[in-house]
C-alpha cells in the first residue's frame, strides 16, 4: 500500500484558512489565551481583521499593504526560544505622526521593539536579553551591511538596526496588555495616515 504523504501545517492551514480565534486555544491557555483572544477582538472592533496567510500567521491589511502580522507558537524566533507569540507593526508612514506618538507616550514601544543586526556589538545598548534579531550568524543579506544602520525614531537614535528593507517593521514579542493597547493605537495612527495619503492622491489625480 502506498505510504500517505504527511501534510504540513502550512498545507493544512492553507486549505482551511482558519480564523486565528480557532487556533489560539490550540497553543495557549489561561491568561495568555485571554490576552491574545481579546487583542484580536479589539482589532476586529476597529475594522482591522486578521486573515490567514502563512502557517500560524495572520495579517491585517490596510490600503492593499500589510499593517500588522500576528504569529503564534514562534519556535522559529532566532535567539529567542522564550518567544510564544509575536505582533509586528508595519508603520510605513511613521514620520507623519511622530508628534502624535510622543503625545500619546507610545515612543518607548517603538524604541524597545526594533530588529537589530546580528553583528551589533555585544557591549552596546540595549542588552542582549532585550534585543530581537531577524536572523542568525552568519547573516549577510546585502553584502558588507553589518553591523547594521542607525535610524532615528521619535527623536531617539537607534544603532545597528537590520538593513534588510523587508524587516523594517517593529517586532513585539510576548506583549502584555499595556503593550497591546499601545500597539492598537499605533496601528490606528498608521491606518489613518494611509487613508489620508490615499485621499490626497485621489484629489491630486482629479485636478
Amino acid at each position: 500500500m502506498a505510504e500517505q504523504k504527511k501534510v504540513s501545517l502550512y498545507q493544512e492551514q492553507k486549505k482551511a484558512k482558519p480564523l486565528i480565534e480557532d487556533i489560539i486555544p490550540i497553543w495557549f491557555d489561561g491568561e495568555l489565551e485571554n490576552l491574545a483572544t481579546n487583542f484580536v477582538a479589539h482589532l476586529r472592533a476597529k475594522k482591522m481583521n486578521p486573515t490567514w496567510f502563512l502557517a500560524n500567521q495572520w495579517k491585517v491589511a490596510a490600503k492593499g499593504k500589510i499593517l500588522c502580522r500576528i504569529s503564534l507558537n514562534t519556535f522559529w524566533s532566532p535567539k529567542r526560544e522564550d518567544t510564544k507569540w509575536v505582533v509586528t507593526a508595519y508603520l510605513q508612514n511613521l514620520k507623519e505622526y511622530e508628534d502624535d506618538i510622543i503625545n500619546e507616550n507610545l515612543q518607548h514601544f517603538l524604541w524597545d521593539n526594533v530588529l537589530y543586526c546580528v553583528y551589533k556589538p555585544s557591549n552596546s545598548l540595549p542588552s542582549e536579553e532585550a534585543r530581537s534579531y531577524p536572523g542568525q550568524v552568519p547573516c549577510n543579506n546585502y553584502g558588507n551591511c553589518n553591523p547594521g544602520k542607525n535610524i532615528t525614531v521619535c527623536g531617539n537614535e537607534l544603532t545597528n538596526i537590520c538593513c534588510n528593507d523587508n524587516r523594517q517593521y517593529f517586532w513585539i514579542r510576548n506583549p502584555d496588555q499595556a503593550t497591546l493597547e499601545g500597539v492598537i493605537k499605533l496601528l490606528e495612527l498608521e491606518k489613518e495616515a494611509r487613508n489620508k495619503n490615499t485621499r490626497k492622491l485621489k484629489e491630486k489625480n482629479h485636478v
